[in-house]
This record gives C-alpha cells, sequence and structure tokens, in this order.
C-alpha cells in the first residue's frame, strides 16, 4: 500500500489561502501521497500536483495511481495537493521558476497564459472527445488545439434557507421581481437578506444578469466572437449586471461593510448559522456547508436575475494539463487514467459539482444542487470562465465587485478600461 504524509508549508510564497481561480480562502495543508518503495525499479518517474486535498478525493486519486502503476510498471507517479491560495500560489512559483510538474491542475487565465508560452503538451490525440458533454466539448479548445482536460464543472448560485423561509412564510424566488421582493421583505424586518463574499457572489450576480442574453441566443458563438473583437460591447452588456449589483447595495440587500472582509469561508459561517435566507457564492461550498451545519434545510438554485427566471452560471474546472518535456507522452498516459469516467464520477461524487461526461450530469450525494441541474442539461446557463472569450473575466470581474463593495462609484469605466486593456 502507499503511504501518506502530510506536512506544512511554511514558505511566505505559500502562506495565503484560496478557491478554484486563486482569490479565495483555505487552509495550508499539502498532501503528499509518497511512492510504495519500489520506485528505483522503475524507469519513470511522474510528479502530479492538484487543489483537491479532501480526504476523499486524495484516496480516489491514489487509488487511480496503484491501479495506473499496477498496468504501467515502468512508470512510478507521485501526487501532490494543496488547498486554496496555497496552491496557486505555489502553482505560480512553479510556472515561473520553469518548475512545472509534468501533470497538474490549472485554471482558465493561467491555461491561456501557458499555451503563449510554449509550456505544454497538445493533448488533442489523447482525449476522447466524445466522452464529454456539449458543455464541456465547447471549452475545450484554444486555437484548435486541447491543453487541458477538466475534471468537473463548478456552479454559482442562490443558497435558499428553507426554514427561514417558512418561518416568515415567503416562496423561493424564481424570477428577478419575486426575488427583489422576497429581500425587500425580510430589509423590512430588519434582517440581512443576502449573504455575501467578496470574490464570487458579486462576480456571479453580475455575469448572470449581464450575460444571459448572450448564451441564450442561436448565434451565441459569433456573439462571442464580436466581443473579442470589441470591448465597448463586453461591456454594454455587462453595465446591467453591474446595474443589478450596485442596486441591491444601494437598497441594503447586501451588507456591503461585511462582505468587503468576507471570504467565501466567511460567508458560509454566516449562512450556517441557519439565520440568513440567502447567500450568494459558489456551489461547490455546499458540502463545506453540510459539516458546518449538517441539520440546515436549504438548495443551492439558479440565480433568479431575469424577468421571466433564473439563469444558472457554471463553468468546467480542475483542468488537468501536461508539461511539454520528456516526460509528456508517458503524463498522458496517467492523464487518460485520472480522467476516465470511473475516476471522475467517484471524484465528483459528494463535491458538490457536475460531472463533465456525457450523460453523467447525475446529483452525486449532494441533494442539495439539484435545482441546478436541469438548467445545466438543458442549455440555460452563462459560462463563468469562458476559454472562448479573450477577458479574464473571473478576475476583471471580481475586481469590480471588490470596488462596488468598497463604494468605488467608477465602476463601469474600470470594467471597461479592464476590457480594453485586454485586446492590447
Amino acid at each position: 500500500m502507499k503511504k501518506r504524509a502530510i506536512s506544512l508549508l511554511f514558505a511566505s510564497a505559500l502562506a495565503a489561502a484560496c478557491f478554484n481561480c486563486g482569490c479565495g480562502e483555505a487552509t495550508n495543508d499539502s498532501i503528499i501521497i509518497l511512492d510504495d518503495g519500489r520506485s528505483s525499479a522503475r524507469e519513470t518517474a511522474l510528479t502530479v500536483y492538484g487543489h483537491r486535498a479532501d480526504r476523499y478525493s486524495v484516496g480516489v486519486t491514489e487509488d487511480a495511481l496503484q491501479s495506473f502503476m499496477s498496468v504501467h510498471p515502468e512508470i512510478n507517479a507521485n501526487y501532490e495537493s494543496a488547498d486554496g491560495l496555497t496552491y496557486w500560489r505555489a502553482l505560480d512559483k512553479r510556472i515561473a521558476t520553469d518548475n512545472l510538474d509534468d501533470l497538474f491542475m490549472t485554471d482558465r487565465d493561467r491555461l491561456i497564459n501557458l499555451t503563449k508560452s510554449d509550456a505544454l503538451s497538445p493533448l488533442s490525440n489523447s482525449v476522447n472527445i466524445d466522452a464529454f458533454n456539449d458543455f464541456t466539448r465547447g471549452q475545450l479548445y484554444i486555437n484548435g488545439e486541447i491543453y487541458a482536460v477538466p475534471a468537473a464543472i463548478s456552479t454559482y448560485g442562490l443558497y435558499v434557507n428553507y426554514d427561514v423561509l417558512e418561518r416568515h412564510r415567503q416562496d423561493v424566488p424564481k424570477t428577478l421581481s419575486q426575488f427583489m421582493a422576497a429581500c425587500d421583505y425580510f430589509a423590512s424586518v430588519g434582517a440581512t437578506p443576502v449573504t455575501c463574499d467578496n470574490h464570487f457572489s458579486l462576480r456571479s450576480l453580475i455575469l448572470a444578469r449581464g450575460l444571459h442574453e448572450t448564451y441564450d441566443r442561436a448565434d451565441a458563438a459569433d456573439e462571442i466572437a464580436r466581443f473579442n473583437r470589441d470591448a465597448d460591447a463586453l461591456a454594454e452588456a455587462l453595465y446591467g449586471g453591474v446595474d443589478l449589483a450596485k442596486k441591491m447595495l444601494e437598497k441594503g440587500y447586501i451588507d456591503a461593510t461585511e462582505a468587503a472582509s468576507a471570504s467565501p469561508d466567511d460567508a458560509v459561517a454566516r449562512f450556517a448559522t441557519g439565520e440568513r435566507p440567502f447567500m450568494l457564492t459558489y456551489g461547490g461550498l455546499s458540502s463545506a456547508l453540510k459539516k458546518k451545519n449538517e441539520n440546515l434545510r436549504y438548495g443551492v438554485y439558479p440565480l433568479p436575475v431575469l424577468e421571466a427566471g433564473s439563469v444558472l452560471v457554471a463553468q468546467t474546472d480542475c483542468l488537468l494539463s501536461v508539461k511539454r518535456g520528456a516526460n509528456a507522452e508517458a503524463a498522458k498516459k496517467l492523464l487518460a487514467a485520472l480522467t476516465s469516467p470511473e475516476t471522475l464520477l467517484r471524484l465528483n461524487d459528494g463535491q458538490s459539482c457536475f460531472s463533465p461526461l456525457k450523460g453523467q450530469t447525475q446529483i452525486y450525494s449532494d441533494s442539495a444542487v439539484i435545482p441546478q441541474a436541469s438548467y445545466l442539461t438543458k442549455g440555460k446557463y452563462v459560462i463563468g470562465s469562458d476559454i472562448n472569450l479573450i477577458y479574464p473575466l473571473d478576475c476583471y470581474l471580481t475586481e469590480c465587485g471588490k470596488l462596488m463593495l468598497s463604494g468605488n462609484k467608477d465602476v463601469k469605466a474600470r470594467l471597461l478600461s479592464l476590457l480594453k486593456g485586454a485586446q492590447k
């Protein structure tokens, strides 16, 4: 059997914490799966680095590595993982010093930059495209080539506390008018209606309200291409989302002071008390919420930001890339094992994420995210970190959200400046 070692990273570059795109809060633990003592008999040694560091995910990965090495006795594979910004800071340092692991997890923005530096090995000949669903296939290609394989689909939505709504005789809001009416009611009785963090919350709100018409179009790809040519057009589309976020802040539906200093973990902790009716954040935090309050009755819904209904914000996540180099072909074999249907289904089980595989958009063990499922399968979504856009909207809209929470009045001007800067 393999042994596991858990060590703490004390280097200053690894001192902070984060979530999937590198901007949140988490721990500094790093879990390293060691080899089984037979590495000297193997010809190739592979290193794998990932941000899935919970005990369950590490166990699934360990099983996949053991199975892989039993089939490929010439290869030894070690897996190291770290939580949050600890991971992203370490990854950035490895990128800067040309010390990438053979196989590693990245995000959309880093992936784009790595392709520009010719650091990655192309994967088109190593990926079974037909195994993935339509959503995932639309997010695989960069300039006609595949450089990363997603292990999950993450969502962003509205957490609803059923008990609070029932006590106040309020229904789960499904449209913008219903949502605003519910927020107005809770504000009138002295409650903060919407719990927010300073990272995912306003960003998701802006995307859902601003780009729902774009992704609802039959010619959505053409519209995305137009945005890549015209930053003003994209800014104009997003302004509707900025206006909605500003309105909610002005009406006191969101406590700006509270949210400005709240990490996603902080927001989850507040919602876990059972006193808040709504929360806007990353759907994958549902598993963490259950651990904080296993008795909390809640669901995670698409965002009710439309006059006629709701829209889901979703994106491919846990992107696995292979470093260009002598070990690339061996690493691609390991990538195939780690992204096999059996392994992906096990990895996503209980992680509050959806599967990137075709015909496998099951709910796993977290029933709280069931309200989102049909929106993903029926195409009623906005893509949160679209690989087909030239703009790193995650970072841009996170910055805009933080500006709004700080009381800045020039958010639209800043957004347009950021978008125009990406075109240079």
